[in-house]
């Protein structure tokens, strides 16, 4: 039976946890903004470079590679005002297949099924706002 990483008892509801037989894949984030007249992208990107392109009041795709750095998905979630037990989901990796509606954005949780000699699959995130999308995969085991 695979392991449930729970936080310690009286944890607020929201914190991220990492099982620990969970691989660890590095955080890479890559920003996409655009308009009708421009196209703009960055394919080594930090938290500040979203929220200067968020303040320009055009459509950003935020794409999370590896949760590596919860403190990365943290901000992104602080910046985007995602729900903390969102994020919780997408950190815990393991999560049913899922759609929460909530005010501000939409939450998509599913898994992307792939092999070569061996069936596995990995977790794939979305959150998707009126003038952003952030998408998350690669966080390591099946």
């Amino acid at each position: 039976m695979p392991y449930k990483a729970y936080p310690p008892p009286g944890t607020p509801p929201g914190t991220l946890v990492r099982a620990p037989e969970r691989a660890v894949v590095p955080s890479r984030l890559r920003l996409i903004r655009y308009d009708p007249i421009e196209l703009e992208e960055l394919s080594e990107a930090t938290v500040a470079d979203c929220q200067s392109l968020t303040e320009r009041g055009s459509v950003l795709w935020v794409h999370l590679e590896g949760l590596g750095n919860f403190e990365l998905l943290q901000e992104l979630g602080h910046l985007l005002q995602l729900h903390p037990l969102a994020l919780e989901d997408v950190a815990e990796g393991r999560a049913l297949t899922k759609v929460e509606d909530y005010d501000t954005f939409l939450f998509i949780l599913t898994r992307m099924m792939h092999g070569d000699a061996k069936l596995s699959s990995e977790q794939i995130s979305l959150f998707l706002g009126p003038q952003f999308l952030l998408s998350g995969c690669k966080i390591g085991g099946n």
